[in-house]
């Protein structure tokens, strides 16, 4: 159903990593509000319920002659390339329905480098380090806990995987917490399990899309709504509408289109077909822009608000000029190197990853048991230990996040730093088409950066190199097993070789900062410490585009924390 038509005093737009818990906790705190997504509900399918990853795919995409996608090294004949494939999910709960259930705490930097932005010191990591007790660690007791970094009554659930599921191919054990509080947590050099989010003894995927729908379908006794709190699915936001009768422009609500697949970035969106039904919201308080790193920057310029002369080119009526909006693009780098092994793994011994209706493998994942054991590969993303390292290049804090999963998963071995000059533009004040977007990875374009940006490259060879290195003296299990490298393939190993592998074949899926958080008087800026549009009132953006560099780590449980800081800030304002 589309929205009602009544005024709520919140409009939160969309609802993954920013949104869901923003919404979940506004409604704890008695306030009436709207979350608006342009996706369904897809909870229940059996590929988001387990935890194990089943992706194969290579990113670099092609659109062949016949209207095909094409992913691989021999493209049909004029087929046109389309670009690295980036997934996304139109689904409630955003990119937290796909992700792969890593909730690494971010570093301490991340949130000092925004202190010293803002000079706030409500972003001081030990004040930020309070908003991670969201977690509800499945996997330490409080006595454990001996940095004092965890939750154990929160809403998100952490695990770790039960090792005993790799004896046969693996056997030792990790203690190292890299959720620890340390000081020195960032800059060591470790070799550490890696926590899960995932819930338990069910072993599902825990996201904040369950914890925020079990608030908004709270009954009382009475059978009445618990909370104020209502979804609208199938909603594309348009705009978002200003009051310009006083000084400074206000948020007074947003427009939507309704129907289901409007966005044609929906691969089932049509360019002819439904072209969905209008309407619009009022928002007496605030609208929340909780869109992500391409959404957000494109929905505050179709609202007027962004570079002047992008906006005229497109018709777009200037609300609020700031030429930061969809710039700064980041992201972090990922490359794998991957062998294939002349025996089978016997965590996925006859799995058909839900390829067919008889998978024994998610038979036995959904037979209840307390033994987590009994649950079987499903119950885990494959990534059970990582080694977090400094690269050639590094500063003093980490730079290489090396990992091994089964599986042929072209992706992860290292994070970027240097590629900040990225860009979402508008192709057309149509809101269903799909912006531009520009990655200038590695220095692309700009010759002035050519030294700083050479390092991101050195930086993902070193982390290839190490991973080589593992699969070249890696020693056999078992008889007559043998292993062979097949990406990059073998003939690959000379420096420059690797480097220009890595130009080609890098790619990522944790876009942020094109909504930047910044210093006052910084004309690049779009938000200021409390999450607010600079030059408008009632509006601002909690998701990964305000972070101003990307996070140091897996970004997700960053977003958790901004959106849980956000809503202090808001009931502050609101007092």
């Amino acid at each position: 159903m589309p929205p009602e038509n009544k005024p709520y005093e919140y409009v939160i737009v969309s609802s993954g990593a920013g949104g869901s818990p923003l919404a979940a906790r506004l409604a704890l705190a008695i306030v009436v509000l709207l979350l608006i997504d342009a996706g369904g509900d897809h909870s229940r399918l059996r590929k988001v319920e387990i935890p194990t990853q089943t992706k194969q795919d290579r990113k670099l995409t092609y659109l062949t002659p016949d209207g095909d996608y094409y992913s691989g090294v021999n493209p049909p004949e004029s087929s046109k390339v389309l670009g690295n494939h980036y997934p996304r999910v139109g689904a409630l709960g955003g990119c937290t329905q796909h992700l792969a259930l890593v909730p690494v705490a971010p570093a301490r930097n991340d949130w000092d480098d925004i202190k010293n932005l803002t000079r706030d010191q409500n972003w001081d990591v030990d004040c930020m380090q309070e908003y991670f007790k969201i977690e509800k660690n499945q996997y330490l007791s409080p006595e454990h806990d001996t940095t004092k970094a965890h939750g154990f009554n929160g809403w998100l659930s952490t695990t770790i995987e039960p090792l005993d599921l790799y004896t046969r191919d693996l056997n030792f054990f990790l203690e190292y917490d890299i959720n620890n509080n340390l000081p020195d947590r960032d800059s060591t050099s470790v070799f550490s399990r890696v926590p899960l989010s995932i819930s338990t003894p069910e072993w599902k995927r825990a996201a904040p899309r369950n914890w925020f729908y079990d608030i908004a379908t709270a009954k009382n006794v009475d059978g009445f709504k618990k909370h104020r709190l209502d979804i609208a699915l199938h909603t594309l936001v348009t705009k978002v509408n200003f009051d310009t009768t006083g000084g400074k422009p206000k948020a007074t609500g947003v427009d939507y289109l309704y129907g289901e697949s409007l966005c044609r970035a929906d691969p089932r969106s049509s360019p002819t077909g439904n072209a969905g039904t209008p309407g619009s919201v009022s928002a007496t308080r605030e609208v929340i822009i909780s869109g992500g790193a391409f959404d957000a920057p494109q929905i505050l310029k179709l609202s007027g608000i962004g570079p002047a002369e992008e906006l005229k080119n497109f018709g777009i009526p200037v609300i609020k000029d700031l030429p930061g909006v969809g710039g700064n693009l980041q992201d972090r780098y990922e490359v794998s190197v991957t062998v294939s092994s002349s025996s089978n793994f016997t965590l996925f011994h006859n799995c058909t990853f839900i390829t067919t209706d008889d998978d024994p493998c998610y038979e036995a994942w959904g037979r209840p048991s307390p033994d987590p054991l009994a649950h079987g590969s499903y119950a885990t993303d494959g990534i059970a230990m990582a080694m977090f390292l400094r690269s050639s290049t590094a500063g003093p804090d980490q730079d290489l996040w090396v990992s091994g999963a089964p599986g042929l998963y072209q992706g992860t071995t290292s994070r970027g730093w240097r590629n900040d000059a990225g860009a979402v533009n508008l192709t057309s004040a149509d809101p269903r088409d799909t912006p531009r977007i520009t990655f200038r990875s590695f220095g692309e374009g700009d010759q002035s950066r050519a030294v700083d940006a050479e390092k991101d490259p050195q930086a993902v060879v070193d982390g290839m190199r190490l991973a080589i290195q593992v699969f070249d003296t890696l020693e056999p299990l078992e008889t007559d097993q043998s292993f062979k490298r097949v990406w990059p393939p073998a003939k690959i190993r000379l420096e420059e070789d690797l480097k220009q592998w890595a130009r080609d074949e890098a790619w990522g899926h944790h876009a942020s900062c094109t909504c930047p958080i910044g210093a006052d008087g910084d004309p690049f800026a779009v938000l200021v410490g409390q999450f607010c549009v600079r030059g408008v009132d009632g509006l601002r953006v909690v998701d990964a585009s305000a972070f101003p560099k990307t996070p140091e780590l897996f970004p997700v449980v960053g977003i958790y924390m901004l959106a849980k800081k956000a809503v202090d800030d808001i009931l502050e304002d609101a007092r």
